[in-house]
């Protein structure tokens, strides 16, 4: 047994011994106890609330985020992992490798830690097993999949992309629309349902909510919102705009699916970036957003702009597309 051999044992059975039942908390992703960082990787994976889930996918090491996309990692937890009723796993020893290669790209880390764990589930079953985390830049960081193979067979499986390939052309009567323009705002409803009145929404209050970032530049921006009684939070927006990278329509369209396959719980209910008529389009389903429940968003793009339409009901978003389609 070499020295470093040696004072890996007598480190891993310290940690063991010291170690008692704790809540486990973020800041122990940056402290100097990777049994703590594995506890908190667990706590997140154990909910099935999507910002855990993004949380979990954040701290995961950035040689695999090259890998494995956020849609497989929520996509596997969502579908293989949360059924099974998991507990948060109780870490029960560490390993410390001077070298250890991840099987899914062949690159070898140093100054692993191996994590050994218990965790139980509420179908009965139990894991015993280990998590391998590396620091970077101070936190801890791991890694999703023990084989290529594997981790390729889940991404297939979780793309949005080749589950919903593009299709047909814009439904809601919007496929009339071959061009947009900034008379377009004009033809939007004033009020939906009674008490819903159209507003002129500050761009500057719009910065945390521009999609997908920094490709596009609204110049206009309508929401919906109830006046009486008054609504913390609006029914929707009308959003239209120019592009900050120059692309063509087929290219702005394909950015968007392919950052929103990657963005669940967002589920694709359609898109085509080449319809036989009209303009690209994708129509898209957010599943429960926070306190407000799902909603609901359309995206038209011509060479020159791009048209969002986001509603919290199907019907208002319903009513705002046949009014722009000239339908009502």
């Amino acid at each position: 047994m070499n020295r470093r051999t040696f004072l890996s044992v007598i480190a891993a059975s310290a940690l063991a011994v010291t170690h008692t039942s704790r809540a486990a908390d973020q800041a122990d992703m940056t402290g100097d106890d990777p049994m703590k960082a594995a506890e908190y990787l667990s706590l997140l994976e154990s909910f099935t609330y999507i910002p855990s889930m993004y949380q979990l996918y954040d701290y995961m090491h950035p040689d695999a985020k090259k890998i494995v996309p956020r849609a497989t990692v929520i996509g596997w937890y969502s579908e293989d992992f949360n059924p099974r009723g998991p507990k948060p796993a109780t870490a029960t020893g560490v390993q410390w490798l001077d070298s250890w290669t991840w099987p899914v790209s062949g690159v070898a880390y140093s100054n692993v830690a191996e994590v050994s764990y218990t965790q139980e589930f509420a179908d009965g079953s139990v894991d015993n097993d280990v998590v391998r985390l590396v620091q970077r830049n101070g936190e801890w960081k791991w890694f999703f999949g023990r084989s290529q193979s594997w981790v390729e067979e889940q991404n297939d499986r979780f793309d949005q992309l080749s589950k919903i390939g593009p299709a047909g052309n814009a439904p809601l009567g919007l496929d009339v629309l071959t061009s947009l323009n900034f008379s377009l705002v004009g033809e939007l409803p004033t009020t939906l349902y009674s008490d819903v009145f159209k507003t002129n929404y500050g761009l500057d209050d719009l910065s945390a909510d521009i999609q997908p970032g920094e490709s596009f530049l609204p110049s206009e921006l309508f929401r919906y919102k109830a006046i009486n009684p008054p609504s913390e939070f609006p029914l929707g927006t009308v959003e239209l705009g120019g592009y900050l990278n120059m692309g063509t329509a087929k290219q702005q369209l394909e950015a968007i699916a392919t950052i929103t396959q990657n963005q669940p719980p967002v589920e694709i209910i359609g898109w085509n970036s080449e319809p036989s008529t009209g303009l690209p389009w994708l129509y898209a389903m957010k599943q429960g957003v926070d306190v407000i429940g799902d909603s609901y968003e359309f995206y038209l793009m011509s060479e020159t702009a791009y048209l969002r339409i986001w509603m919290m009901t199907e019907e208002a978003l319903g009513e705002v597309a046949a009014t722009l389609a000239g339908t009502t």
